[in-house]
């Protein structure tokens, strides 16, 4: 159960804060013992001694909660670093993959222009025709890879701005929406969608663009209890031969100013909770 705990630390530091205060009062009052006992040292204490002593019991057990609070916020960084990472190492895979394979299909082809066949190609290479027609149908462009930066999602004076980049070939026709989920502080749930790329809108090859204006967003921290955003849609190669997928969901840390991923379960949570 306490591995699951991920609250704000305001909510820590603002209990604590009571706590103290209220031990403060107590002790102001007056005496926490009554000395008319004297043999037996429990007895010496009296209600609002008990009262105190309760109320340091809470703050030790708050103090706890606190640490495995940061502990699981530790855990989830690292969660998050690791998926950024694993994403990363996949890309490299996927390249070194797609070299590995044009390498092969020029020697294979050079092969059986010169009328060398490979067994591994023999169902597919038996003349001229079935060798052109290979040499047409063949990728020889890396396909596209789209992502949203979260360190580029920012909150600032007039709006709400964002940052993306293109990986391995140029990404384009795209139809993509994105969405704004808001819990305010009374309860109440609010969603704004628009669309934020067009069909004609296309990317170069292996470009970064950031502080790209969003939607005009009033600054409203104090009102609101949480906040996500989702960028959904799909996007295509430059010769429109294949679309891509993408969907990704971001939550708003409102003490430390930024944006986090949210992956597998806690990104399914999200878009549960506000359907």
């Amino acid at each position: 159960m306490l591995k699951n705990l991920l609250i704000e630390d305001i909510y820590f530091t603002i209990t604590l804060t009571l706590l103290f205060l209220i031990t403060t009062f107590l002790t102001a009052r007056g005496p926490l013992t009554d000395k008319r006992f004297k043999k037996k040292w429990w007895k010496k204490i009296n209600s609002r001694g008990r009262i105190v002593i309760l109320v340091n019991f809470f703050i030790l057990i708050i103090y706890i909660l606190q640490s495995v609070n940061n502990a699981n916020w530790l855990d989830l960084k690292n969660m998050e670093l690791k998926k950024e990472q694993d994403e990363r190492s996949e890309i490299i895979q996927r390249k070194v993959k797609e070299e590995t394979g044009k390498i092969f299909n020029s020697m294979s082809i050079a092969f059986a222009n010169q009328g060398i066949k490979i067994d591994s190609l023999q169902e597919y290479v038996s003349n001229q025709k079935s060798i052109s027609q290979i040499t047409n149908n063949r990728i020889f462009e890396n396909e596209p890879y789209f992502h949203i930066k979260s360190n580029a999602l920012k909150i600032g004076d007039d709006g709400l701005y964002y940052g993306l980049y293109v990986q391995d070939a140029s990404a384009a026709n795209f139809e993509a929406k994105f969405k704004i989920f808001v819990l305010w502080s009374d309860g109440n749930k609010e969603i704004f969608e628009r669309p934020f790329l067009t069909p004609d809108f296309t990317i170069p090859a292996n470009r970064e663009l950031t502080n790209l204006k969003l939607v005009d967003f009033k600054n409203e921290d104090l009102f609101v209890e949480q906040f996500f955003i989702q960028f959904k849609g799909n996007y295509s190669n430059l010769d429109k031969s294949k679309k891509f997928p993408f969907d990704y969901v971001f939550s708003y840390d409102k003490k430390k100013k930024k944006f986090l991923p949210q992956f597998n379960e806690s990104k399914d949570s999200v878009l549960k909770f506000f359907k």
